[in-house]
């Protein structure tokens, strides 16, 4: 087997990348490698508010800003592999007079050897293309209208239609935060201290609403319920029913012996916090 010499990349030259493939040289197929398990349950988009094209910050008309530093997506490749792309810093994108489609696109495949890893190498792991076409292997950015003898871009020379963008906010899935003195809707809640700590207010919530806890330490938190009329006790306290048992209470302990996340569904009809 013949010897490949690679002229790899320092980790400042991998910092200095605005975008970056999460996919290595050689590296096994991707619908079967490690970071792309998603393929097939995770939808090909953009994702939250990453990538996202705005008029230059700088002014004029020789390129548009692509705000990609946080941002993340997953393309498909030609192959139907999903591969994942981070964004590092921002880039301007140059543009045209006229009609200006911007695609993202990866160029990764088995054996292939890109910029990402061999510094020498003439193509890109992931690049930001210009083209009235879909290129493949590509995830649509959206459109820029150039007019003719246009001296400055605006939000309104864009369109976004076709872009594929999603959120897990629709799941309202959060990573767990430390617990304020009220817990909030639709979070995952951290509990690291012996104090009290109130459920939300259940006025105007909906059948269905939730919200979750866990505990982190070896205390033993308390959940009590919010009382609508600013009491600690009285008919307007709402309620905590366990469902193993029915055992309804105005609070509830979690124990040393519970190492499991907590999640606490609003029942309207019975105006009881269900868990």
């Amino acid at each position: 087997m013949s010897n490949i010499a690679i002229n790899a990349l320092s980790d400042s030259d991998k910092s200095a990348l605005p975008l970056r493939a999460e996919v290595q040289y050689f590296e096994p197929k991707p619908d079967v490698a490690i970071n792309r398990i998603l393929t097939g349950i995770m939808p090909a988009a953009l994702y939250d508010d990453g990538f996202v094209i705005t008029p230059p910050a700088a002014g004029g008309v020789a390129h548009v800003d692509l705000k990609a530093a946080g941002g993340f997506a997953l393309v498909q490749t030609e192959q139907g592999e999903t591969i994942k792309v981070a964004g590092q810093h921002d880039i301007q994108v140059p543009i045209n007079t006229g009609e200006n489609l911007l695609w993202l696109k990866v160029n990764v495949a088995n054996g292939v050897i890109t910029k990402q890893v061999d510094k020498s190498a003439a193509l890109h792991a992931v690049e930001v293309i210009n083209s009235p076409v879909a290129p493949l292997s590509s995830l649509y950015l959206g459109k820029v209208n150039l007019t003719d003898g246009a001296l400055s871009i605006s939000a309104d020379d864009f369109n976004f239609d076709g872009v594929q963008r999603f959120s897990f906010d629709k799941f309202k899935i959060k990573p767990f935060k430390d617990a304020e003195p009220v817990l909030s809707l639709y979070r995952r809640h951290r509990l690291k201290e012996q104090t009290s700590k109130s459920a939300p207010s259940v006025q105007g919530l909906n059948d269905g609403d939730w919200f979750s806890v866990k505990r982190f330490s070896a205390e033993q938190p308390v959940i009590t319920a919010y009382n609508s009329d600013g009491t600690t006790s009285g008919a307007n306290q709402e309620k905590f029913r366990r469902l193993a048992d029915g055992q309804i209470s105005t609070f509830v302990t979690i124990v040393k012996a519970d190492i499991n996340e907590r999640v606490f569904v609003y029942n309207k009809l019975d105006n009881m916090w269900e868990f």
